[in-house]
């Protein structure tokens, strides 16, 4: 049985059940516990923490160096990354539609809402 985690995402509350869950809505319960933890890093830091999203590398790649290049204040260029697009967007044909269902209820959890699939 798992102990209660906020960097995972599991609560107290949710003990009694989560080894229960299929894998994909684990998964999304412990993005999202990641998810809120980054967006705590970010109001603390503010202007001192640089998020990158990949989509957002892959399709302007050139700015977003630009800007990591000002954040980290380097006075060299950084080398342009191979940057691969195949997997973007690539959970759209590989996902079943009731990992996908999983998934939204990882996202949504309510620890008041015991929802299994095991």
């Amino acid at each position: 049985m798992p102990i209660p985690n906020p960097f995972l995402g599991i609560t107290e509350d949710q003990l009694p059940y989560y080894d229960r869950l299929a894998v994909a809505r684990k998964c999304a319960m412990r993005w999202k516990a990641h998810n809120r933890q980054l967006l705590h890093l970010a109001d603390a830091l503010k202007d001192r923490l640089l998020v990158i999203q990949y989509e957002e590398l892959a399709a302007q790649t050139q700015n977003v160096l630009a800007n990591l290049e000002r954040f980290l204040d380097l006075s060299c260029p950084i080398t342009m990354p191979e940057i691969k697009t195949t997997s973007i967007g690539k959970w759209r044909e590989q996902l079943s539609h009731v990992e996908i269902e999983q998934i939204s209820a990882g996202l949504n959890d309510s620890p008041h809402r015991p929802q299994t699939e095991a």
